[in-house]
């Protein structure tokens, strides 16, 4: 028999990889700084009842190391992907503070969980380093300011992540899982991007944790997306599984401006 916790999802860390600036900007380079706390806020297990609040407070910081690339700046560049490099010069390019929040309740043979993030970075709450009027994109604000999505995507923004109750049942002898709800689940080994078969299908990432975030897990990467689902563990080696998606949600891509965006046209700002 499995006995996996359904509640939780696979929690993998990203570790020991160096992600580069997505622009021609090559010689910019960023250092990152990571401070985590995790504190076990309530726990309960009276034997059949169990609550577990769990909370993650981390602090990240990334520094441009060189100044900006001078062929950016020339005028001959393209200026429909200059935002994101012009509005930040050399120096702090993000302060950010991130809370991850989880609450789990199982009772017996049933249970539910829901998870939320919240963050600031005080980088896209102030004025940028953009001087270029004449190659800024956004129409809504002044060339040194970030539009209004990439300043709230990026510099502050509370959302929940996993909504969903669940319960198990031994069906002839079988386990029987059952799920509705907002979440996240894999078939198989393959993790990110088109060319991985059914995981690019059951979730879409968020790109501006996994480019920008260290220290961040799969469950802040992956995006929750409404569905119901039914896993039979058939035997110790057997099991089949089917589910049903009533939701879907797109990768979350760098903002427009935003100092891994690649493009001054796509996606939010």
């Amino acid at each position: 028999m499995n006995n996996e916790n359904p509640c939780r999802r696979r929690d993998l860390r990203i570790q020991g990889r160096t992600w580069s600036r997505l622009s021609v900007t090559a010689l910019a380079a960023s250092l990152g700084m990571l401070s985590s706390m995790s504190a076990n806020a309530f726990r309960m297990d009276d034997g059949e009842l169990k609550v577990r609040w769990d909370n993650t407070v981390k602090y990240s910081a990334a520094w441009r190391v060189a100044d900006r690339d001078s062929e950016v700046e020339s005028t001959s560049y393209n200026p429909n992907l200059d935002d994101g490099d012009r509005n930040f010069g050399k120096g702090l390019i993000s302060n950010r503070f991130d809370l991850l929040s989880e609450l789990d309740v199982v009772y017996r043979n049933f249970g539910a969980r829901v998870s939320a993030a919240a963050w600031y970075d005080t980088l896209y709450n102030r004025s940028t380093d953009h001087d270029s009027p004449f190659s800024f994109n956004a129409v809504s604000v002044r060339n040194d300011e970030f539009a209004e999505a990439t300043e709230k995507l990026h510099g502050r923004k509370a959302e929940f992540l996993d909504a969903f109750v669940f319960g198990q049942f031994a069906p002839a002898d079988m386990q029987l899982t059952l799920r509705a709800g907002r979440f996240t689940q894999l078939y198989g080994e393959s993790l990110f991007f088109g060319s991985n078969g059914v995981a690019a299908a059951q979730s879409s990432p968020d790109l501006i944790k996994l480019l920008s975030v260290p220290g961040s897990q799969f469950k802040e990467i992956l995006r929750p997306v409404g569905q119901v689902s039914a896993m039979l563990q058939i035997s110790p080696a057997v099991s089949v599984g089917a589910y049903v998606q009533y939701e879907w949600r797109g990768a979350r891509l760098p903002g427009a401006g935003s100092y891994f965006s690649f493009a001054d046209f796509v996606d939010a700002g």
